[in-house]
Order: structure tokens, then C-alpha cells, then sequence
């Protein structure tokens, strides 16, 4: 007989690695495998092992589908692996048999509020969060308030569980998701940092600092982090799976194929793994490698059937792909927004356009719009009142010294990735995978943009911006080629700092953006959150470049137009040669030699590698009789910008 008292009580005293290999070696009779199964998860999830905890969860639910510590220990997985919607149902079923534990209650309102249902995940907290003193329960509680959008009740409940429990780690936590809710990423790093003091162990803290230094764009010290939560836990497959992401966005592809291979070594039936590995080979054009990850997969989990349907798209076999996509579709929202997507792009290709455009409208309402970070909301309305300013201030600013990058700037979709490939070509330039110091910089600019920048300051700013660059590409030689769309918001910043700094704006016809954007699946920032459908890329757009015609003349910047680009490609790249000063002779060679550089880690990464044509030129043609209303707003920026729009009515897109 297996003493399950024993386990646990290893397990209390942080002898979690001991219990699992005293389970392990057990052999419960036929009576004692629920309980087996149920324990075995505890311990495995105790220790971070995720993956297999819920193997184990669902086992003992096979033999016992009432079993109590089962349903509790599978719903605590499927929540803390983002699954919050599937649950519910295993919380509900245990709230059925405990009708007044509060944690229960807590737990299912905290899952009712991620699948967006929250008035009922209210109901359950009503009664419960007044009695409150726990600092368990008012984190849990805290956490609800969170993921419900009310950052401000969140942080009472906290700071009343501080108040009683000053160090206690997982408060500190809970705080710094809060703060990341609410924008504050400096904030939210030093509460996880204060977590971690408190609990040097401790390894949810460092997975949450992980993941704000990789929204600031702090790579390395997002590598860092997880890393020393794997050296504490290293059976954690969801973290590595998110490290080789960020060894990817790295250029450390060789490295991130690895870690993911390993994980799917140690857990073959880990889906976001195989998806991962698929894709990092689909990105590196090994199409055939790609497939064969997938093996038979597809058919088990809508996660990799998408990722097959992607593959015959890329082997511009749409009609098989078309066929893996049809049906009922998928539950998940979120999962049927991309199969709407990935579908809307193989309807494209066949120019069945009316057809993909009715895919997009289908998907509008199923993507998420996930809460942009505050300080640019502020930044962008800054530079609509102040930007002509900073800019005009800059007139008369010295040079900013010999080091000034060049700076790549434009609209997403409009071509920024095929110039900067082609730029990148050149051996004086090292070109950033959109991942610019920027936004790292402006935080550090008081009162910025209202308030103009002391010029004292801009030695100090250089420095930070050049030593975030460093961090971000140490093995870059060259002349920092800036390449990043979101940059044009801080055109009058660049100035500030570099007056001279070479700016080379990239253009596109506003509609063409507008419809590539709502086709794309971004990696996520302030502003390809804002691009999740058409009618949210238009306002976008109408936002983001209703300043240049007015800022163009004072910015100085060279202009190049896709459509120039794509029909007359050398005398395009000539012409932005001179503007920087270099020879004009390699135009062709670095046209030529733009598929040497690693894989493009953008929305256009397969498109700049082909043969540059026109085929996308004019491409709101196809769908104009959807894109009237849009024509509309957007025509008298298109004519400032330099583009006719076609007369029509329609809809107004929503702001």
C-alpha cells in the first residue's frame, strides 16, 4: 500500500523532487489509482510540470469522474496554462460538491472573468470579497478584479494583503501583473524583482519578468530570467517553449530549434511545442521539415491542423488547404479567428475575393483586442498637439555626432521589411529586425512629448539608446540601420536626438496597408494591437499618419513609395544610397543578395524573399466594393499622402 500521507507531507516541506520519486516508484492496487493518478498530478504540478500534472488529473477522472482533488487539480492546470474557458467546467463540477469553499468560488469567477463573462464571476465575488482577510483569498480575489479590466480594485485588495503579509512574494506577483495590466511595465519588473527578493526560489516571479522585459523588448534579460527559472525548474515546457520565441526574435534560430525539439523529446504530445518547431522551420523556408514535425498531428488539435493549412498555403496548394479549414469551425474564439483568417488568405490567392473578404468580416468579431500599453496612447496624443514643435526645435539643434543611425519608418505593410532586407544586404549596414531602442529611450525623456527635451540630456539618451542596441545585436558591425513601422510616432524624438539622422519613410496606397494589415498575423506590440481587423487598421492609420503631411517638410526625410519600389527597384534603392551617402553602384548587388540575411522575423517573412513584383500594387481593387466608407475617411489624408481613393459609400469603421 502506497502512504499518500507520506507524499504529501514530503511535499509541505519542499521535498517535492523525493515525493515524485517515491510516486513514481509506487504500484497502487486497482482501488488506490484514482488517488494515485490525483496525487501524482499535485506533485507534478507542485513542481511547475504542468504538462504532465494534467495527464495525470485526467486519468483519475477516467477511473473516478467525481473525484474531487481531480477536478480542483485539473482545473488549477487548464487555468494556469491560459485555458481559463475549458476550466470552467471542471471547476463547476467541484463547486457542485462544495458549494461554500470560497476558493472554488474564487477560482471559477477568476475563469469566468478571462472568457469574458463577467457579471456571473462578480455574483460568485459579491458575497465573498467584504469578509475577505486571507492574503490568499485577496489575491485570488485581486486577480479577478485584474483580468475583469478594474487594475484600481486590484491593487486595494493587494495593498490590503500587504498590509498584513509585507514580503509575502505571491502579492508582490499579483502587483506586478496588475501594473502590467495597466501599462506600467517599469513598475510592474520592479514589483517582480521585490517577488523574487522575498522568495529567491521563487519561479512564477521570474517567468513574469521574463515576459515584461520581452514586451519592453529587453530580450536578453527576458533570456536571462527564464533561464534562471528553468535552472530552478527546469521540467517546465510552457517556459521554454516561450524562451526559444525569444531566442528566435534573438537570431539565434539554431537555438531555438534545439530547445524545442527537446521539449518535444521530453513531452511529444505538447501541442504549442510541435506547433512552434513547425512553424520556426515553415519561417526558415525547410517547408519539408516543417510538415514532417507535424507528422499525423493535424487531426488532433485545431492548433496544428492551422499550422498545416499554412504549410499547403506556402506550397500554394489552397484548395487542399481549403479543405483542412472547412466545417463547422472551432470552438475557441480565438482559434476560429485564425482558421477565418488563414481561409480569407487561400480565398485571396484563388481570387475568390468576395469570398475572403466575407471570411475577414466573419472574424472581426471573434478577435480579441488586447488593452494597448498607456504610455503610448499618451505619446500619441503628445506629438498630435506637440510633434510640428519638437520638430522645429530640432532646426536648430547641433548635429548629434558621427554614430547617428539610420532610421527606417513607415506604416506596417508598407514595405519597410523589403527595403530593410535590401538595405541589410549592404556590408556598412546592420540592419535591427524590428526591435528598436526607441520606445526604451522615450520612457526615460521627462514630460515628453509636451515638454520640450533638454538638450543637457541628449548625450545621456544617445548613450542609452546605443547601449539597448548593443544588448539587443552584440554581434552587429556597422551602421545601426533602425528599421521599425511604429517609429514614425517618434519621428520628432529621432530629431531631437539626431538632428542629422538619415529618416527614410516608407509609403504605401492607405487601403492596400489597410487590407494587408486585417490579412496578417502580427507579433504583438502597441500597434499591431490596434490592426487586428480592417476597420481597426483604418482608424489606425487615419491616427498614426494624420501628422506626417504636416511634419514631412520640417523632418526631412527621404520618401520612397512602395509601388516605386516594387516597379523600378534599382533606381528606388539608387536613390536611397545617395540619400545616405553611400555608392549608388551597389543598388543591384544588394538587390540581388537580400536573400542572403536570416529569415525575416516580420508579417512579410516569406513575401520579401520572392521575386519582387507589382502583383500587390493597387490591391484594394479587388475589394472595392467593400472598402468605400473606408475611401472615404481616408481621402483627404490619401491625397495629402499622394493617393487618389475611389468614390463610395458603406459602413463607417467603428473608432
Amino acid at each position: 500500500m502506497i502512504d499518500f500521507r507520506a507524499l504529501h507531507s514530503l511535499a509541505q516541506a519542499g521535498r517535492t523532487d523525493e515525493a515524485l520519486a517515491r510516486w513514481r516508484g509506487g504500484k497502487p492496487k486497482r482501488r488506490e489509482r484514482p488517488l494515485w493518478h490525483t496525487v501524482g498530478g499535485q506533485l507534478l504540478a507542485s513542481a511547475g510540470d504542468l504538462v504532465r500534472a494534467e495527464h495525470q488529473f485526467r486519468q483519475a477522472l477516467k477511473l473516478e469522474p467525481r473525484n474531487l482533488g481531480a477536478l480542483v487539480g485539473l482545473g488549477d492546470v487548464l487555468r494556469q496554462t491560459g485555458r481559463e474557458r475549458a476550466a470552467i467546467k471542471p471547476y463547476r463540477r467541484a463547486l457542485d460538491q462544495r458549494p461554500r469553499d470560497p476558493v472554488l468560488s474564487i477560482n471559477l469567477a477568476l475563469c469566468l472573468a478571462h472568457a469574458g463573462e463577467s457579471d456571473e464571476a462578480q455574483r460568485l465575488l459579491g458575497p465573498i470579497v467584504p469578509g475577505v482577510s486571507d492574503p490568499r483569498a485577496l489575491l485570488q480575489c485581486a486577480t479577478v478584479m485584474r483580468v475583469a479590466g478594474d487594475t484600481d480594485s486590484a491593487v486595494t485588495l493587494l495593498e490590503r494583503g500587504l498590509t498584513r503579509s509585507p514580503n509575502a512574494a505571491p502579492l508582490l506577483n499579483e502587483l506586478g501583473l496588475v501594473r502590467q495590466a495597466a501599462g506600467a511595465l517599469d513598475a510592474a519588473a520592479a514589483s517582480f524583482e521585490q517577488a523574487i527578493a522575498a522568495d529567491p526560489a521563487g519561479v512564477p516571479p521570474r517567468n513574469n519578468l521574463g515576459a515584461v522585459r520581452e514586451l519592453q523588448g529587453a530580450l536578453g534579460a527576458a533570456e536571462t530570467a527564464w533561464r534562471d527559472s528553468l535552472a530552478r525548474c527546469p521540467e517546465q515546457p510552457e517556459v521554454q517553449v516561450r524562451l526559444a520565441n525569444v531566442l528566435r526574435e534573438l537570431e539565434r534560430p539554431v537555438d531555438a530549434e534545439a530547445l524545442l525539439r527537446e521539449t518535444l523529446a521530453a513531452v511529444p504530445d505538447f501541442v504549442a511545442a510541435r506547433h512552434d518547431l513547425s512553424a520556426l522551420l515553415e519561417e526558415g523556408n525547410r517547408i519539408t521539415e516543417a510538415r514532417e514535425v507535424l507528422g499525423d498531428a493535424p487531426a488532433e488539435h485545431p492548433l496544428l491542423l492551422l499550422m498545416d493549412a499554412r504549410i499547403r498555403r506556402r506550397e500554394d496548394d489552397f484548395e487542399t488547404a481549403l479543405g483542412r479549414l472547412a466545417g463547422a469551425g472551432f470552438d475557441d474564439p480565438v482559434l476560429e479567428a485564425r482558421r477565418l483568417r488563414e481561409r480569407a488568405l487561400s480565398l485571396d490567392a484563388l481570387e475568390r475575393y468576395d469570398e475572403a473578404w466575407n471570411s475577414l468580416e466573419a472574424r472581426a468579431p471573434l478577435v480579441t483586442r488586447p488593452a494597448v500599453q498607456t504610455e503610448h496612447d499618451g505619446w500619441l496624443a503628445g506629438y498630435a498637439a506637440h510633434g510640428l514643435t519638437r520638430l522645429e526645435e530640432a532646426a536648430s539643434l547641433p548635429p548629434g555626432g558621427d554614430s547617428a543611425p539610420v532610421f527606417l519608418v513607415g506604416f506596417p505593410r508598407s514595405g519597410t521589411t523589403l527595403l530593410g532586407r535590401v538595405l541589410g544586404a549592404h556590408p556598412g549596414i546592420a540592419e535591427m529586425e524590428e526591435r528598436s531602442p526607441l520606445d526604451h529611450v522615450a520612457r526615460a525623456v521627462p514630460g515628453w512629448p509636451s515638454s520640450p527635451l533638454d538638450p543637457q540630456q541628449a548625450p545621456a539618451l544617445r548613450q542609452r539608446y546605443e547601449a539597448a542596441a548593443r544588448e539587443r545585436f552584440p554581434a552587429a558591425e556597422g551602421r545601426w540601420l533602425d528599421r521599425m513601422p511604429a517609429n514614425i510616432l517618434h519621428v520628432p524624438l529621432i530629431r531631437q536626438l539626431w538632428p542629422d539622422a538619415p529618416i527614410i519613410m516608407m509609403l504605401r496606397h492607405p487601403l492596400d496597408v489597410c487590407i494587408s494589415c486585417a490579412m496578417q498575423e502580427f507579433r504583438p506590440n502597441w500597434l499591431t494591437q490596434r490592426l487586428t481587423t480592417f476597420d481597426d487598421a483604418v482608424v489606425a492609420y487615419e491616427t498614426l499618419m494624420t501628422p506626417w503631411p504636416t511634419w514631412a517638410g520640417t523632418a526631412g526625410a527621404h520618401l520612397v513609395r512602395y509601388e516605386e519600389l516594387v516597379s523600378r527597384p534599382r533606381a528606388t534603392v539608387a536613390g536611397v544610397l545617395q540619400f545616405l551617402g553611400e555608392d549608388e553602384d551597389r543598388a543591384d548587388t544588394m538587390l540581388a543578395e537580400r536573400h542572403r540575411a536570416p529569415a525575416a522575423r516580420t508579417a512579410s517573412y516569406f513575401q520579401v524573399d520572392a521575386p519582387i513584383g507589382t502583383a500587390s500594387v493597387e490591391r484594394w481593387r479587388h475589394y472595392a466594393s467593400h472598402v468605400g466608407t473606408a475611401a472615404n475617411r481616408l481621402g483627404e489624408l490619401g491625397d495629402a499622402l499622394g493617393y487618389a481613393m475611389p468614390d463610395s459609400g458603406g459602413a463607417e469603421p467603428s473608432a
